[in-house]
């Protein structure tokens, strides 16, 4: 419980203002990983095996070249790794 608080008193102090607001910004704060959360806070899977959502993602990343994505099913990639030598994405 000392955590919520102390989290919700630095919340307040960078300006988010109302208890509305707070809770709509914790939750995309702390969204899964593999899943993006809009501004309300609804989760969403990441989507296709070329995208990935770290936690607390508001939209998929895109995996970059010569890289491949890891963790989580097909629609919830959850990081991106360097392709091994010899293999390319």
């Amino acid at each position: 419980m000392p955590f919520s608080i102390f989290f919700f008193c630095i919340l307040f102090s960078e300006g988010i203002g109302s208890l509305a607001q707070l809770d709509s910004s914790v939750r995309k704060q702390f969204c899964d990983a593999g899943y993006y959360c809009d501004h309300s806070g609804k989760a969403y899977p990441c989507g296709r095996i070329d995208f990935f959502c770290p936690v607390g993602s508001d939209k998929p990343t895109k995996v970059y070249e010569g890289f491949y994505t890891t963790g989580g099913t097909a629609e919830t990639r959850t990081n991106e790794a360097l392709c091994e030598p010899g293999h390319y994405w």
